[in-house]
């Protein structure tokens, strides 16, 4: 039985430790391996290989990017996913890296390991912990991927970084499966930037930090009341700070201040993401009614009355949360409607419809 998680070969030669893998020729990629192997952070085979062209699937990220957080002091939280029995050999690496935002569950609460782990998927992983190191450089969009794919912004990020090569006629591939070469070449990339987090003197204060829902400013209009957009902690926006809406007006509330994002009139803006009249829409994204036209045609007709509501991203920023903030009838109604969406529409995912007592 072959086990991927299994310790590799590891000689001493003149008191440092390195990792030599027998399936590696000499060269640049023998040397970031062997630095991601010595760290632990990515493991050989009893045999002495590493068999780097082999697949890379949920369980195996999640298991490097725990070793990764535990390296920076990274504490768990308690976690629990359908699909993962008690004693799982990733719960604990997998507790780090959701607390630190990195992956997420599925809407149904799963968080389906075995799927194969896609360029693409690995992109934004890969630039949210860049971005929690405070790495921060991006580069052209490579030709072969749209400017609104779900995944174009954090491509730029990791490509910018050196984190993802591109392929010789300059491509991405998206949705090419990744294989254990390229990420211990990611890896190997960001440990300058996960060393000088580690040895920050404030690194063990840092570590444990994750976004809080900021406090209503001091600066709102005189006699107005502050009502926060974000439903739960779990629940966060893909901008930096929290919207609020006061009025007709909505504001963005963040570490460096106030900002008004402009007239709401009842709409709700969630960067990149903006609900008019009951439309949502994103560039070329749009969530429209059915009935209504102009787009794609996905919503439940009820949502035409929709003219305000709340709107929020899940921590992946592949699902969109709409909850109406009126009733959507010409009655005294209690009823609540929530609808989650994929952020890039493919259609309507789930619609949910509360009573309130």
């Amino acid at each position: 039985m072959k086990l991927s998680w299994s310790v590799g070969v590891l000689l001493a030669v003149g008191g440092w430790a390195w990792a030599a893998f027998s399936d590696i020729p000499p060269g640049p990629l023998a040397e970031q391996v062997e630095e991601v192997a010595q760290a632990g952070w990515l493991q050989g085979y009893p045999d002495g290989t590493f068999r780097g062209q082999e697949p890379l699937n949920r369980y195996q990220l999640a298991g490097a990017l725990g070793r990764v957080l535990r390296d920076l002091g990274v504490e768990a939280k308690p976690v629990a996913f359908k699909d993962v029995p008690p004693g799982h050999w990733v719960l604990e690496p997998l507790a780090l890296a959701v607390t630190w935002g990195l992956v997420a569950r599925y809407p149904d609460g799963t968080f389906r390991g075995q799927e194969p782990l896609t360029r693409a998927a690995l992109a934004v992983v890969l630039a949210r912990l860049a971005e929690r190191l405070g790495a921060d450089k991006e580069a052209p969009l490579p030709w072969d991927v749209p400017k609104d794919h779900w995944a174009a912004s954090a491509v730029r990020k990791v490509v910018g970084l050196g984190l993802m090569a591109l392929n010789p006629d300059g491509s991405f591939g998206l949705n090419a499966v990744v294989n254990r070469y390229q990420l211990a070449m990611a890896l190997a990339a960001l440990k300058p930037w996960v060393e000088a987090r580690r040895n920050s003197p404030r690194q063990a204060e840092k570590a444990q930090q994750v976004p809080q829902p900021a406090k209503a400013p001091e600066a709102l209009p005189s006699g107005s009341s502050a009502e926060t957009l974000d439903l739960a902690a779990r629940w966060v926006g893909m901008m930096r700070g929290q919207v609020v809406a006061v009025g007709e007006k909505v504001y963005s509330l963040a570490p460096e201040g106030v900002k008004e994002l402009g007239p709401g009139s009842g709409d709700v803006v969630l960067p990149p993401w903006r609900l008019v009249g009951g439309v949502l829409e994103h560039g070329k994204n749009r969530y429209v009614p059915l009935g209504q036209g102009g787009g794609k045609e996905v919503l439940p007709t009820v949502f035409r009355r929709m003219r305000s509501g709340h709107l929020t991203l899940d921590p992946s920023g592949n699902y969109l949360l709409l909850v109406s903030a009126e009733p959507l009838c010409d009655c005294q109604s209690r009823v609540v409607r929530l609808v989650l969406l994929l952020s890039s529409p493919v259609g309507l995912y789930a619609e949910y419809v509360y009573l309130l007592d």
